[in-house]
């Protein structure tokens, strides 16, 4: 089985090393992948919900932001971000974006609002209780808003594939 389901976490800890960090976000963070979905959906928007006054967002396991920088500054949504790991603090600070360390539904600013799309990318796969965090998640959507959730493709996890690729996708002590 690929599944870990412990608590314990060490990349995702309130402090990162700078030169990881830097990594990260030259490199792993997926840019592409993280906007693409905030893109399409803009546009069904743009298309059905033309009377809507400006989108609220949230964008669960946002790491640096890079999806709330886009929500907010490109597509004009009201954009919040919540990221317990050190990126999030590295990018509030850099992006001048709105994130918070605290998780949903456990002090979160956030946690008294309802928003139109929730968007969790590449998160689920390191949930320990994924029950507890869609249940978290649809309690704060509003009624006809918009959960979005990727994560990997198992399918990917196979003979012929690039083993540091695969090894990514599994992200042993990590994926859950």
């Amino acid at each position: 089985s690929i599944n870990e389901y412990s608590d314990s976490s060490g990349y995702y800890d309130s402090k990162i090393d700078p030169a990881f960090a830097d990594y990260y976000i030259d490199v792993g963070a997926g840019v592409e992948e993280i906007i693409d979905p905030l893109a399409r959906l803009s546009l069904i928007i743009n298309e059905s919900r033309k009377d809507l006054p400006t989108i609220a967002y949230l964008e669960l396991g946002c790491g640096y932001g890079f999806g709330v920088h886009y929500a907010g500054d490109h597509l004009g949504w009201h954009a919040t971000g919540i990221e317990p790991g050190g990126y999030g603090i590295i990018g509030r600070n850099a992006l001048g974006i709105n994130i918070h360390s605290q998780l949903l539904g456990e002090g979160s600013p956030a946690d008294g609002e309802h928003f139109d799309v929730i968007y969790a990318s590449e998160v689920i796969e390191h949930i320990s209780d994924p029950q507890h965090f869609l249940t978290t998640a649809a309690n704060h959507l509003k009624d006809d808003g918009v959960l979005i959730l990727t994560t990997p493709s198992a399918d990917f996890i196979a003979h012929g594939n690039p083993p540091d690729q695969v090894y990514a996708a599994l992200f042993p002590g990590e994926h859950k």
